[in-house]
């Protein structure tokens, strides 16, 4: 089996369980609501600078879950021998898979608090994309894009979810593969548990921050189209 058919099974096997993980859209939606209405009413318009403090709460609370899930599948590092083989083999797993579920919601979650519909089945697997790109960015230090030649974000648009549904899981098996050597850490105990938190806030952040830039050009650029088609009416 080459990497490139390896890399897509582990992928899809990541992304079918990371779905049954991911909190329901509605869920997610009320919490968006519940954290907007804490501040601003229902009728108010919201800016950038509105947004900003809004995401920030967001991507503060699924970094803290991200944190808890690091520590906890590290916990089995404490008991020498099968906890040893749980904490490198299924802890890793485990791991990746409640990051990759956290780092979703809180795609799912920005997503809809930048004005975009996560019921619609495109925006939500778009948000499962920026999520993906965003980890493997964050945590590789190079442009996905550019490792896969040649893809824009932008044009992902006009994907159906069926095209965005199977890139996900190729992004997933991508950062899987480039994961799987960085574990040994967690058969250390106490020193697992403390790295493994550490690691998954910090990542975590680190993705929600990329996912706010890209939410934020993408809304600019769409406010800017408006503007130009408003224009364009006017001056017929």
């Amino acid at each position: 089996m080459t990497d490139s058919e390896q890399s897509e099974r582990q992928g899809q096997r990541l992304l079918t369980a990371v779905e049954r993980l991911v909190d329901d859209c509605d869920n997610l939606i009320a919490q968006v609501e519940a954290l907007r209405a804490e501040r601003f009413s229902s009728a108010d318009e919201l800016d950038e600078s509105h947004l900003i403090p809004l995401a920030s709460r967001i991507i503060s609370g699924f970094s803290n879950k991200s944190a808890l899930s690091g520590a906890v599948t590290a916990l089995p590092g404490l008991f020498p021998g099968p906890g040893t083989a749980v904490a490198l083999v299924g802890g890793s797993l485990a791991d990746m898979t409640l990051m990759l579920k956290h780092e979703v919601e809180m795609a799912l979650s920005l997503t809809y608090l930048y004005g975009h519909d996560i019921r619609d089945d495109r925006e939500r697997w778009l948000a499962y994309v920026l999520a993906t790109v965003s980890t493997y960015e964050a945590d590789s230090g190079r442009n996905y894009f550019v490792d896969l030649a040649a893809v824009q974000l932008e044009a992902m648009r006009m994907y159906t979810p069926r095209q965005l549904t199977k890139f996900v899981a190729t992004a997933m098996g991508r950062y899987a593969l480039l994961t799987a050597s960085r574990n040994a850490f967690k058969a250390i105990p106490f020193v697992g548990i403390a790295v493994g938190a550490s690691a998954n806030k910090l990542l975590t952040n680190a993705v929600g921050w990329r996912c706010v830039d890209a939410l934020s050009r993408r809304r600019a650029t769409s406010m800017e189209n408006e503007e130009d088609t408003v224009e364009a009416k006017l001056s017929q």
